[in-house]
């Protein structure tokens, strides 16, 4: 999972609570919470998996939709809908 993380590109780590020198400043140097780096990673990871799992489900089901017969396209009648 954590080479999946370098996947997720649109989400820093910061996203994921990791502390970064701006949020120090800010708070004055100390902060009640924070995640690792290394954290931050694997719970990057394991979104990047979910998603892969999630998009390849959905694409399963729509394949057995389609050799089912019940995927209708737009326009075309169906038995029940003389």
């Amino acid at each position: 999972m954590l080479a999946m993380a370098a996947e997720l590109r649109s989400f820093p780590p910061v996203m994921f609570g990791v502390i970064d020198d701006e949020d120090e400043d800010e708070e004055g140097g100390e902060l009640d919470f924070g995640a690792l780096p290394e954290d931050a990673k694997l719970a990057a990871g394991a979104l990047v998996y979910g998603m892969h799992v999630l998009v390849d489900e959905l694409f399963q089901d729509l394949q057995t939709l389609s050799w089912s017969g019940r995927w209708r396209t737009r326009g075309r009648r169906t038995r029940a809908g003389r």
